[in-house]
């Protein structure tokens, strides 16, 4: 029996950020496993990262998955706001 496997570029795009936030999930157990294909080719079974994307899809519909707050842009270093007042 063939298994559909995906690579991380395709399943996700080349971007590094995934790429951190994946590995943190899969440390944690949030995400599927992963395995290698080759020495240097990490792969994902295909069917467990369709089924954990379906989990997340009902929790975002059912309002479970927790959100990150939103950032004090107030307390940023650079690029301070204008207020209105001041400006």
């Amino acid at each position: 029996m063939i298994r559909e496997i995906g690579i991380i570029s395709i399943l996700f795009g080349r971007t590094a950020g995934i790429r951190a936030a994946i590995y943190d999930m899969e440390q944690r157990g949030e995400f599927p496993q992963r395995f290698y294909l080759t020495s240097r080719c990490v792969v994902w079974d295909l069917a467990e990262v369709e089924a954990w994307l379906e989990e997340r899809r009902r929790a975002s519909r059912a309002k479970t998955v927790k959100r990150a707050p939103m950032p004090d842009v107030q307390l940023r270093k650079t690029r301070p706001i204008k207020h209105p007042a001041r400006a």
